[in-house]
């Protein structure tokens, strides 16, 4: 029996703290929402340096996104190859593509290393992307979409399979 209570109070312990809303505290200001980023270019960066897509490639992501101006990151990584390429969706109106490449290589005391960079604009809808490579090739157009995630309510899920 006193299994049986501890088993129970675990569980709902486990299910009040799964709410969907968050408390706010007195000192909590008023939350900031994110601003939009009119991502209209894409660069194509090959990096050299990445050892691997989870740690370097969140690095570089994250310095990318803290500008407010980098609206995705996407790698092109295989292990063990010297240049592994970056595709960075961005608003030319607030960054540049050589300030893209000066955040790369300042990262990790200067890990990685750009060794060539493109940029192309971006269509709103999808279809053909012009090019605007700076080294006269022709790059693929590029399809880029914000990933999220989001962990699930265990109270809706509970439900749903009750149901």
């Amino acid at each position: 029996m006193k299994n049986w209570f501890i088993f129970t109070s675990v569980i709902l312990l486990f299910l009040a703290s799964c709410s969907s809303e968050v408390a706010k505290t007195e000192n909590d200001s008023v939350a900031k929402t994110p601003e939009k980023i009119n991502a209209t270019q894409v660069a194509k960066v090959d990096i050299s340096g990445m050892v691997c897509v989870m740690g370097c490639g969140s690095d570089i992501r994250k310095s990318l996104k803290a500008t407010n101006a980098v609206a995705s990151c996407d790698f092109d990584f295989v292990e063990d190859r010297e240049i592994n390429t970056a595709s960075i969706l961005f608003d030319p109106s607030k960054i540049s593509e050589s300030k893209i490449k000066s955040i790369i290589e300042d990262i990790n005391e200067h890990q990685f290393k750009v060794v060539r960079s493109s940029s192309q604009k971006a269509e709103q809808e999808g279809g053909n992307v012009e090019s605007s490579a700076k080294d006269g090739k022709e790059y693929a157009p590029v399809s880029m979409s914000e990933k999220s995630w989001k962990f699930p309510n265990i109270l809706d899920l509970l439900s749903s399979i009750v149901m």
